[in-house]
């Protein structure tokens, strides 16, 4: 609901609050994956990729970079936040988005939920959903 909120999801390519027809796609770039996920017309993508020790990854967005250590817990797999750089400059902590994601399996599905929010501006965005093969 806060303009800056609004303003950051849009710049991202997230569409407006609401239930959105999702689509996501995961292909192999570099030495990482790209995952672009359609909700309605708009599209937000991302690269993910190894950060060198065993269970740290990089989610890429434009310019920025967000360091996570993934870790198993309660039958889930947990992304928890480890930093943030833009344009390769470390940025400070406080200033950081606060980000929670998670997924799990569901039989053959593959079950997700994120949620970014910021101190100034609370919930930027949110979604969660399934993935099935095909």
């Amino acid at each position: 609901r806060h303009p800056l909120a609004r303003l950051a999801a849009s710049l991202m390519g997230l569409p407006p609050s609401g239930c959105h027809e999702t689509r996501v796609a995961i292909e192999a770039a570099g030495t990482g994956e790209r995952c672009t996920r359609r909700f309605g017309t708009a599209r937000f993508a991302s690269t993910l990729c190894d950060a060198g020790d065993f269970g740290r990854f990089e989610e890429r967005i434009g310019p920025l970079r967000f360091r996570f250590r993934a870790e198993a817990e309660a039958a889930a797999l947990v992304w928890h936040w480890e930093g943030w750089s833009l344009l390769g400059l470390p940025l400070p902590a406080r200033l950081a988005p606060r980000i929670r994601a998670r997924s799990w399996a569901d039989g053959p599905r593959y079950r997700f939920r994120v949620a970014v929010a910021h101190p100034w501006t609370g919930l930027v965005f949110a979604y969660r959903g399934r993935l099935a093969p095909g």
